[in-house]
């Protein structure tokens, strides 16, 4: 199953979806959640500058992570046998 997961701008109530050109589904499941809904987490940036530093990059985590796990997938750190 492929899934896609992006924040857009409502315009004219209508929001419009780009799809990867990978993405080869004739029917999807759309469910619409208020963005302002899903930030609870709230930096108190007076005291610590980095807690929260990613909060609304979520693509780029996103990236990251599966950078990350495909990294740990093509050179493990250790081999079956250690």
């Amino acid at each position: 199953m492929q899934a896609l997961r992006t924040i857009k701008k409502v315009q004219g109530q209508q929001i419009i979806i780009d799809l990867p050109d990978n993405f080869h589904a004739q029917e999807v499941e759309v469910i619409v959640i208020p963005y302002e809904e899903l930030s609870v987490y709230k930096p108190n940036t007076t005291k610590d500058k980095l807690l929260g530093l990613f909060v609304d990059e979520t693509k780029l985590i996103d990236e990251m992570v599966e950078s990350i796990m495909q990294s740990r997938t093509d050179d493990p750190l250790r081999g079956i046998d250690e």
